[in-house]
């Protein structure tokens, strides 16, 4: 059985995985009497999660530029 390689479908997991790490820390660790302003955490886990999927997304693309260009695919299946 070969591994057929769907680049959007990578693309989106990748991202929501980063995502929910983000977002599921922050749950974990959650203290609401610690927390003072709650807009202010909201848009804190928020911008969190954001620059979390956007590095995910950003690495993901690098990758593909250097798999694009007949580089090494680092042990992407699929790739070649």
């Amino acid at each position: 059985m070969r591994y057929e390689f769907k680049a959007l479908e990578e693309l989106g997991w990748f991202v929501f995985v980063a995502v929910a790490t983000v977002v599921l820390q922050a749950l974990v660790e959650f203290d609401p009497s610690r927390v003072d302003d709650w807009r202010a955490w909201a848009v804190g886990v928020g911008a969190a999660a954001v620059r979390s999927g956007a590095g995910a997304a950003l690495a993901w693309l690098g990758k593909r530029a250097i798999v694009d260009e007949g580089g090494d695919a680092g042990g992407v299946a699929g790739a070649d």
